[in-house]
Formats: C-alpha cells, sequence, structure tokens
C-alpha cells in the first residue's frame, strides 16, 4: 500500500488469490521450463480411405 501511495499517478490495483496466480504462471510460463513434451497421435482415416479408392 505504501509503495502504491508513493507513485505520483493513480494506479489500477488488483489483488489475485493463490489459485489466480498459480493459473497465470501456468498460461503464460512464467519461472517454468519444458521438461517433457507428449505426442499424442492418432489414425488419419482420410488418408487411409483414399487408397482404397485409389
Amino acid at each position: 500500500m505504501e509503495f502504491v501511495e508513493g507513485l505520483n499517478s493513480s494506479p489500477t490495483i488488483i489483488l489475485i488469490n493463490g489459485q489466480q496466480l498459480t493459473e497465470y504462471i501456468y498460461d503464460y510460463g512464467l519461472g517454468l521450463q519444458t521438461e517433457k513434451v507428449l505426442k499424442v497421435m492418432k489414425m488419419d482415416m482420410d488418408y487411409w480411405d483414399a487408397m482404397d479408392n485409389a
């Protein structure tokens, strides 16, 4: 509060709870590193169906 009062403008301060802070950290990757990426694949049936028509 003292820091904000010391500012010369009229800033808007938004308070968030721990859950919101966690979501921001995760959504924006703040202080996070990617450890592993999981690649999920599925069969492309359009590709295989086209083979039957060839």
